[in-house]
């Protein structure tokens, strides 16, 4: 299995691009209580490495709303830029949040 293009907490020589992820809204309880995680990554990591890499730090829950989820970088829907092979920059602001349906 091929090393973690992405790690949280402090700064490593390794992995110096840091990006800002904030889940907005109503998260189920598997991401805790901290709903802003810094997060060091690789250059050319993308969306789809980012969301894999939540899928492996959350497990079978995070998986379930995946399909749900809206991502913007920096107010900018992924739609908008390169999709989920956008590539993360120095200082990019992540936003999640879940789409929720009903009447």
């Amino acid at each position: 299995m091929s090393k973690s293009k992405i790690t949280q907490g402090e700064k490593s020589s390794e992995k110096g691009i840091k990006i800002t992820v904030k889940f907005l809204s109503a998260w189920p309880s598997i991401i805790g209580n901290n709903k802003t995680i810094n997060l060091y990554i690789e250059n050319n990591t993308s969306v789809l490495d980012l969301l894999n890499f939540l899928n492996k730090k959350y497990g079978d829950a995070f998986s379930q709303i995946r399909d749900m989820i809206v991502v913007l970088i920096n107010d900018q829907h992924i739609n908008a830029l390169n999709g989920l092979n956008t590539i993360l920059k120095e200082n990019d602001n992540v936003l999640m949040f879940l789409i929720f349906g009903g009447g």
